[in-house]
Protein backbone atom coordinates (compact mmCIF):
# COMPACT_ATOMS: atom_id res chain seq x y z
CA UNK A 1 0.00 0.00 0.00
CA UNK A 2 1.22 3.36 -0.82
CA UNK A 3 -0.84 6.41 -0.24
CA UNK A 4 -4.01 7.26 1.44
CA UNK A 5 -6.83 9.87 0.88
CA UNK A 6 -10.01 10.49 2.27
CA UNK A 7 -12.90 11.34 0.35
CA UNK A 8 -15.21 14.28 2.15
CA UNK A 9 -18.78 14.60 1.39
CA UNK A 10 -20.03 17.18 3.86
CA UNK A 11 -17.51 17.23 6.09
CA UNK A 12 -17.66 13.54 6.66
CA UNK A 13 -14.50 11.31 5.53
CA UNK A 14 -16.95 8.64 3.90
CA UNK A 15 -13.91 6.65 2.11
CA UNK A 16 -10.39 6.49 1.93
CA UNK A 17 -8.39 5.73 -1.77
CA UNK A 18 -5.60 3.58 -1.46
CA UNK A 19 -3.15 2.90 -4.26
CA UNK A 20 -1.19 -0.46 -4.28
CA UNK A 21 1.96 -1.13 -6.81
CA UNK A 22 1.54 -4.45 -8.97
CA UNK A 23 2.66 -6.01 -11.94
CA UNK A 24 1.34 -5.65 -14.40
CA UNK A 25 -1.76 -4.61 -12.72
CA UNK A 26 -1.72 -2.00 -10.39
CA UNK A 27 -4.93 -1.46 -7.54
CA UNK A 28 -7.05 0.93 -5.82
CA UNK A 29 -8.22 -0.21 -2.36
CA UNK A 30 -11.46 1.96 -1.49
CA UNK A 31 -11.83 1.66 2.81
CA UNK A 32 -15.38 2.65 3.87
CA UNK A 33 -14.19 4.72 6.75
CA UNK A 34 -17.96 4.18 8.52
CA UNK A 35 -17.19 0.40 9.07
CA UNK A 36 -13.67 0.09 8.42
CA UNK A 37 -13.81 -2.27 5.96
CA UNK A 38 -12.50 -2.33 2.62
CA UNK A 39 -15.00 -2.64 -0.17
CA UNK A 40 -14.96 -5.93 -1.44
CA UNK A 41 -16.56 -7.98 -4.40
CA UNK A 42 -16.74 -7.28 -7.81
CA UNK A 43 -14.51 -4.38 -8.71
CA UNK A 44 -13.15 -4.23 -5.91
CA UNK A 45 -10.35 -3.51 -5.59
CA UNK A 46 -10.14 -0.61 -8.72
CA UNK A 47 -7.81 -2.60 -11.27
CA UNK A 48 -5.48 -0.16 -13.35
CA UNK A 49 -2.65 -1.36 -15.80
CA UNK A 50 0.31 0.21 -14.26
CA UNK A 51 3.31 -0.89 -12.30
CA UNK A 52 3.81 2.25 -10.70
CA UNK A 53 0.51 3.83 -9.18
CA UNK A 54 1.69 6.18 -6.64
CA UNK A 55 0.16 9.79 -5.00
CA UNK A 56 -3.57 9.80 -4.92
CA UNK A 57 -5.97 12.99 -4.48
CA UNK A 58 -9.52 13.20 -4.40
CA UNK A 59 -11.50 16.32 -5.34
CA UNK A 60 -13.22 18.75 -3.01
CA UNK A 61 -16.70 17.87 -3.46
CA UNK A 62 -15.89 14.01 -3.38
CA UNK A 63 -17.08 12.95 -6.91
CA UNK A 64 -13.58 12.09 -8.24
CA UNK A 65 -9.91 10.85 -7.27
CA UNK A 66 -6.93 11.49 -9.37
CA UNK A 67 -4.52 8.55 -9.31
CA UNK A 68 -0.55 9.16 -9.92
CA UNK A 69 0.06 6.67 -12.57
CA UNK A 70 4.24 6.21 -13.67
CA UNK A 71 3.04 3.51 -16.06
CA UNK A 72 6.41 1.55 -15.87
CA UNK A 73 7.41 4.11 -19.11
CA UNK A 74 7.71 7.27 -20.34
CA UNK A 75 4.66 8.05 -20.56
CA UNK A 76 2.93 8.42 -17.39
CA UNK A 77 -0.66 9.62 -17.06
CA UNK A 78 -3.45 10.54 -14.51
CA UNK A 79 -6.05 7.89 -14.03
CA UNK A 80 -9.28 9.48 -13.13
CA UNK A 81 -11.88 7.32 -10.58
CA UNK A 82 -15.63 8.27 -10.71
CA UNK A 83 -16.13 7.70 -6.96
CA UNK A 84 -19.90 7.74 -7.10
CA UNK A 85 -19.70 4.30 -8.85
CA UNK A 86 -15.62 3.85 -7.95
CA UNK A 87 -14.06 2.64 -11.55
CA UNK A 88 -11.93 4.27 -13.75
CA UNK A 89 -13.77 7.08 -15.85
CA UNK A 90 -10.55 8.34 -17.58
CA UNK A 91 -6.76 9.07 -18.33
CA UNK A 92 -4.77 12.14 -18.95
CA UNK A 93 -1.33 11.97 -20.12
CA UNK A 94 0.37 14.29 -18.37
CA UNK A 95 4.54 13.01 -19.43
CA UNK A 96 6.87 11.72 -17.35
CA UNK A 97 6.97 9.96 -14.07
CA UNK A 98 4.20 11.24 -12.07
CA UNK A 99 4.50 10.47 -8.90
CA UNK A 100 2.01 12.82 -6.73
CA UNK A 101 -0.56 15.29 -6.95
CA UNK A 102 -2.40 17.48 -5.37
CA UNK A 103 -6.25 19.33 -6.01
CA UNK A 104 -6.59 22.96 -5.00
CA UNK A 105 -8.97 23.60 -2.44
CA UNK A 106 -11.83 25.04 -4.72
CA UNK A 107 -11.52 22.21 -6.75
CA UNK A 108 -10.25 23.98 -10.52
CA UNK A 109 -6.80 22.59 -10.80
CA UNK A 110 -4.85 19.74 -9.96
CA UNK A 111 -1.30 19.66 -9.45
CA UNK A 112 1.02 16.85 -10.55
CA UNK A 113 4.10 16.16 -9.00
CA UNK A 114 6.96 14.83 -11.41
CA UNK A 115 10.32 12.96 -11.40
CA UNK A 116 12.78 14.79 -11.02
CA UNK A 117 11.79 18.13 -9.26
CA UNK A 118 8.62 19.38 -11.85
CA UNK A 119 5.26 20.34 -11.29
CA UNK A 120 3.02 20.59 -13.80
CA UNK A 121 -0.99 21.85 -13.57
CA UNK A 122 -3.87 19.63 -14.94
CA UNK A 123 -7.10 21.19 -15.28
CA UNK A 124 -10.33 19.25 -13.66
CA UNK A 125 -12.78 17.70 -15.29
Amino acid sequence: MYIIHFSLKQKTVVKAYITNQGSPTGTVSVLDTATGAFKTGAGYPISITSTGLSGVAVTPDGTKAYVANNNGSSVGKVDIIDTSTDTLSTSVNVGNDPIGITITPDGTKAYVAKMPTILSPLSIF
